[in-house]
């Protein structure tokens, strides 16, 4: 799984203060497995914004254009060969001397004609792939400035080991990282700033009708102008795996990676109810990817009315896809069994980044923050976008509270030296966990995206203790046994003293045997054995009745 650094900072207080190349061993150390770090975007530099104020075709070239380019400095001549130039339109400038796609810029002659730089496309600034043309600026961008003061190109990306994170469904989001990074350095963590949504108008019609469904939620969103995908928002994505797609789209996958919730949405037009169940054997279902899918009626499915929409957990439907065109949605935050998702998407060779987090079991409570956070933010980029239906949320099989007992004297056992209360109380409740004291143990309350798979006994708690109070903090100390020898029988020591001679005086060895019959040895011999057999054991089932055939 990748991280960005710059996505972390936006949870922490006093992030700055953090060294974040360094502080990944300490994570590997107290938290999971990183695999590496990589520094994006320091390689890039003398890019800056500028404006075309002239565009002419270069004479002699299908493809080239001669421009007039305002740096902020001076204004210089560029030739370029993107579909896209044309006057008054702002774009990324490499000045010359300055360098990208590792190679430093200087002045050449295209066609014919003087180039006193290069005009950048978004693949050239390394984050995105496939581009036709240079990357089109906003207005507001002020000419002349470096490119790095609008655009967060410059990252640190960290690669964490999944195998390690398997039992910590809420380490599949970088606001789960942030946390553990709060509690290893002690910064406190931001709370996530979510949208209150008024229950003032109608529920969706929702029918859970599987078990392998625990809770539901969903919200009807209008007036949506499906505005251009924020520059940050698609670096993030593209640096951490994924690619910009549309505002509505590349926002669950946003959120998906920042708090571990898969989510889907569905284009409103064609969607009247949702029902979730199983699927009915020997059916087809075209996905996302224009794939037809034969199910199984082990697969959970969202239907609208009797037509499949999605596979739950695993990918949507190409009917119900968002388009350009589309103006409201039907949002699908939901909680699926883990084991069921898994099954569905290793039957199908169809594994997503919805399914890989489905499958740890994940906090049913995330799917109300993960809707309230989708509002939010998309009415950062959108304004004006209307909130048509109440945030409907059938839950079916509720998470009971988790409360553990822990004693300390079982936490200096296990960690083998007292540890101050303080500490342990802070440790806890930095993890999210509830802790009271008491003269002889504390009352500790798993948060429940701790409580789907990892937490249930005592010793996972001191585990939690002991990983953050640092391993190589402990000490070493050699073990305190009261050691006890007995005194052989004297049927032993006659046995033993027999074997000592024999070997000794005689050089004799002592052979141990297996106790069955060679099978194959048997019939090559033509020898048959009327004796004891093994049932459930084919071959090597007789046993023996003398030592020497087995010597």
């Amino acid at each position: 799984m990748l991280i960005s650094c710059n996505k972390l900072k936006k949870h922490l207080e006093n992030s700055d203060s953090i060294d974040w190349v360094s502080i990944w061993d300490k994570f590997s150390i107290r938290t999971a497995e990183v695999e590496g770090v990589q520094i994006k975007g320091n390689d890039i530099d003398g890019v800056v914004v500028a404006q075309i104020l002239e565009c002419e075709k270069v004479e002699n070239s299908k493809k080239l254009h001669k421009l007039l380019v305002d740096n902020g400095n001076e204004h210089i001549q560029i030739i370029c060969g993107a579909p896209n130039v044309r006057v008054g339109l702002k774009a990324p400038l490499v000045n010359i001397g300055g360098h990208v796609c590792g190679m430093k810029i200087t002045k050449r002659k295209l066609a014919g004609e003087e180039s006193f730089g290069m005009m950048c496309s978004a693949e050239e600034l390394g984050f995105a792939e496939n581009c036709e043309g240079i990357l089109e600026l906003p207005d507001n961008y002020e000419v002349g400035r470096d490119i790095k003061d609008y655009l967060p190109i410059e990252d640190i990306i960290v690669e964490i080991d999944n195998k390690s994170l398997t039992n910590r469904p809420d380490l599949w989001g970088h606001y789960g990282i942030a946390r553990e990074i709060s509690a290893i350095t002690g910064l406190k963590l931001k709370k996530l700033t979510v949208e209150d949504i008024p229950n003032d108008k109608e529920d969706l019609d929702i029918k859970v009708n599987s078990d392998l469904c625990s809770r539901y939620t969903g919200l009807k969103i209008e007036n949506i102008t499906n505005t251009e995908t924020p520059f940050d928002m698609q670096i993030f994505l593209y640096y951490t795996g994924m690619r910009s797609k549309s505002l509505i789209i590349d926002l669950t996958n946003y959120l998906m990676l920042e708090l571990g919730q898969p989510m889907h949405a569905f284009d409103a037009r064609k969607i009247n109810r949702i029902e979730v169940e199983l699927a009915n054997d020997k059916d087809e279902f075209v996905t996302l990817d224009n794939e037809k899918r034969v199910l199984s009626d082990k697969m959970l499915m969202i239907k609208n009315d009797d037509e499949y929409f999605a596979i739950a957990g695993v990918m949507g439907g190409l009917d119900s896809e968002i388009l350009d065109d589309t103006t409201s949605i039907v949002l699908e935050s939901a909680n699926f069994n883990a084991a069921s998702v898994r099954r569905t998407a290793t039957s199908l060779g169809l594994r997503t980044e919805a399914s890989a987090r489905y499958e740890k079991s994940l906090d049913p409570n995330m799917t109300l923050v993960a809707a309230k956070r989708f509002v939010y933010l998309l009415r950062q980029f959108d304004p004006d976008i209307e909130i048509t239906s109440n945030l409907t949320d059938v839950y079916v099989n509720k998470l009971e509270k988790k409360e553990i007992i822990l004693q300390k004297k079982t936490i200096k056992k296990y960690m083998g030296k007292d540890i101050e209360s303080g500490f342990i109380i802070n440790v806890l409740t930095s993890l999210g966990f509830k802790v009271e004291e008491y003269s002889d143990n504390y009352k500790v309350i798993v948060p429940t995206y701790r409580a789907t798979k990892d937490i249930s006994l005592e010793a996972d708690l001191i585990e939690e203790i002991a990983r953050l109070y640092g391993y190589e903090n402990i000490e070493l100390k050699p073990l305190k046994l009261d050691l006890t020898f007995g005194s052989l029988e004297n049927i032993q020591e006659i046995e033993y003293e027999v074997k000592r001679l024999l070997a000794t005086k005689f050089n004799m060895n002592e052979v141990h045997t297996y106790l069955w019959y060679k099978t194959a040895m048997l019939e090559k011999l033509n020898i048959t054995k009327d004796n004891i057999r093994l049932l459930g054991k084919s071959n090597d089932n007789t046993l023996r009745d003398d030592l020497g055939l087995s010597l």
